[in-house]
C-alpha cells in the first residue's frame, strides 16, 4: 500500500491535481473566514459589505488563477510545445501545397515541359512508327543480322551469350 501511494506521490500529474484541490480547499476555507468577517462587523454599510465581497469574490477568483497556472505550468509548457509543432507542420503542409499548384499551373500555361509523343496526325512514316518502335526496329534489321550476338531477338539468354 505505501509503495502505491509513494509512486502515487512521484508523479507529476498526481501531484499537480493534489495542489490544485489543496490550493481550492484553502481559496474556500479563505473565502468563508473573510465572508464571516465582513458580515459580523455591524459598523459598516451595507453598501460597503456588498463592494467588499465583490471584490473578495474577484481578488480570490484572480488568487486561484494564478495558483493553477503556477501549479499546471510544466504541463502547459507541454501543450503550448505540442501545439506550436502542430502549426509548424500545418504551415509547411500548407506551403507545399500551394507550391505545387503553382507550380502546375505555370507547367499548364506556358507548357515549360511539352509532350514528347510525336503526332498522331503526322503523316511522315518514321514519325508514325516510332511511336510503336522497339529496341530492335530503332537498332537496324529485325532478324537480328547487324546486331551483336547478344541483342539477337528469339534466342534464349544463355543462347545469346555464348553464340
Amino acid at each position: 500500500m505505501m509503495d502505491v501511494l509513494h509512486t502515487l506521490l512521484n508523479e507529476s500529474l498526481f501531484r499537480s491535481a493534489m495542489s490544485t484541490a489543496l490550493l481550492a480547499g484553502i481559496i474556500v476555507l479563505l473565502r468563508i473566514a473573510l465572508y464571516h468577517l465582513i458580515f459580523t462587523r455591524s459598523d459598516f454599510p451595507v453598501e460597503t459589505r456588498r463592494r467588499w465581497t465583490v471584490n473578495l469574490r474577484n481578488g480570490l477568483l484572480v488568487l486561484f488563477a494564478i495558483g493553477l497556472v503556477f501549479i499546471w505550468a510544466p504541463q502547459l509548457q507541454t501543450f503550448a510545445v505540442s501545439l506550436f509543432a502542430i502549426a509548424v507542420a500545418l504551415v509547411i503542409a500548407t506551403k507545399e501545397w500551394i507550391d505545387c499548384m503553382i507550380g502546375s499551373g505555370f507547367r499548364m500555361l506556358t507548357k515549360a515541359y511539352p509532350d514528347r509523343r510525336p503526332d498522331r496526325n503526322c503523316r511522315h512514316p518514321r514519325a508514325r512508327r516510332r511511336l510503336f518502335a522497339s529496341q530492335y526496329d530503332r537498332a537496324g534489321d529485325r532478324t537480328g543480322a547487324d546486331l551483336s550476338p547478344i541483342h539477337r531477338p528469339g534466342l534464349g539468354h544463355s543462347q545469346q551469350l555464348f553464340s
